[in-house]
């Protein structure tokens, strides 16, 4: 007889999804191959493990006492790999945080910032007497700096979190928890670690795996993201996601309005945040847009000094710009008012000839200033002799023509005044 765990996690995974289609796409793996599988086990085995019918899969007695041993086989083979990991690397401590059936995992979210906030003042609470805690008049003028005070490296901070988690799991007694009454008979004290026993042995036994998306976002820190058509803005940043540009919210946002979604942030990482789109939906990992490059790899504490530099970098210049975007406009309204000055009277003449002779007037005009800029340039690499230019004669110009050269004349000697080239 020839089974593996392949073959009772193939077996568990139909029992669960009561059809062989669900089963293989959770496996991906064929219908086809999947069914073999089955059978194989079947014949190895010399059981029939499910009731076959139109309506489904359902597990026969023997299936059904198989199926609890099994899981039980998969997962005590799990823990015996990581086991033998841990052997491995001896020096390597592994802390799991796990919940048990009868206790919601929201229960533990709840918990565990309260355990940190009571012993490290997070909320600024006088609840510890640690050097360096945060006293409530940090921010005031002349307080006392609380980081000057400070004594514990981060090795002996971290055994102090562990501590406190192992004594509330072991020691903590729950008095708001409300035991069944199996518990009751049972004499369980409300006590995480015997509640927890008592879930895994008496409950439904199997942990729950969850995806790493819904445990960052339930963990991270959190704050409040917008998404709008140049893509989903939080803290000056812009992210992107698959299911964003699937779903087309930028040009909903662009054609309506933006709108708020909840994100999950690492402190750590500026490169990565997590939002739940909907309420109730799988929270969706997103990354940052081209743009927005710059601050991958950093913290969320670089990123807002990066930013803020750039902001500073730019309010500091915004007066040069201002002084040059001055200076340009003061030169546009000279030269339209010089060029409407040096306007000939209107010849009388109409609409439609004046119009009319536009063409041929530009096309004169392009090729005097062909021939002068092409006379300049021969000059200038000596081509030209300089005497040959004063014996030709001034040449006649028209005044657009005459306007635009005086303008390029003062725009070469950097806003020089006009030149008395006519």
């Amino acid at each position: 007889m020839n089974i593996n765990n392949m073959n009772f996690t193939a077996f568990v995974r139909v029992a669960e999804a009561g059809s062989f289609n669900k089963a293989a796409e959770s496996l991906y793996i064929t219908s086809t191959a999947l069914i073999k599988q089955i059978n194989l086990l079947e014949s190895e085995l010399g059981l029939r493990l499910f009731n076959r019918s139109h309506r489904g899969l359902t597990l026969t007695k023997a299936g059904e006492s198989l199926y609890k041993d099994a899981k039980y086989i998969i997962e005590y083979s799990r823990e015996s790999v990581e086991r033998a990991k841990a052997a491995m690397l001896e020096e390597t401590q592994i802390i799991r945080i796990r919940t048990s059936p009868v206790m919601p995992a929201q229960m533990l979210m709840d918990l565990w910032p309260k355990i940190i906030e009571k012993h490290f003042d997070l909320i600024n609470i006088d609840m510890a007497a640690l050097p360096g805690k945060v006293e409530k008049d940090f921010r005031q003028r002349c307080a006392r700096d609380y980081r000057l005070e400070s004594a514990l490296d981060l090795y002996e901070f971290t055994a102090i979190i562990i501590r406190c988690v192992l004594q509330y799991n072991n020691y903590h007694y729950m008095e708001a928890f409300r035991k069944t009454r199996q518990m009751r008979q049972l004499h369980v004290k409300p006590i995480p670690r015997d509640v927890w026993d008592f879930g895994i042995r008496y409950m439904s036994g199997g942990l729950r795996t969850m995806d790493r998306e819904q445990v960052r976002y339930h963990l991270l820190p959190k704050g409040e993201a917008s998404v709008t058509r140049m893509g989903i803005r939080f803290d000056g940043r812009y992210y992107t996601c698959d299911q964003a540009e699937q779903e087309r919210w930028y040009d909903l946002a662009r054609s309506d309005s933006s709108w708020k979604v909840t994100a999950a942030y690492d402190p750590r990482d500026a490169g990565l945040i997590y939002i739940s789109p909907t309420s109730g939906a799988s929270p969706v990992e997103c990354r940052l847009l081209p743009k927005d490059r710059v601050y991958e790899g950093t913290s969320t504490e670089e990123a807002r000094r990066i930013a803020a530099f750039d902001h500073e970098e730019q309010a500091a210049y915004a007066p040069t710009e201002d002084f040059h975007r001055i200076q340009l406009e003061e030169f546009i309204e000279k030269t339209k008012a010089d060029a409407l000055a040096k306007l000939p009277p209107a010849p009388k003449k109409s609409k439609a000839a004046r119009v009319s002779e536009i063409e041929a007037n530009r096309k004169k005009e392009k090729e005097a200033i062909r021939e002068r800029n092409t006379a300049e340039t021969m000059k200038r690499q000596g081509i030209l002799p300089e005497s040959e230019k004063d014996a030709a004669g001034p040449q006649a110009v028209s005044p657009i023509t005459r306007m635009l050269q005086e303008a390029l004349d003062n725009a070469l000697k950097g806003g020089s005044n006009d030149s008395n080239n006519s």
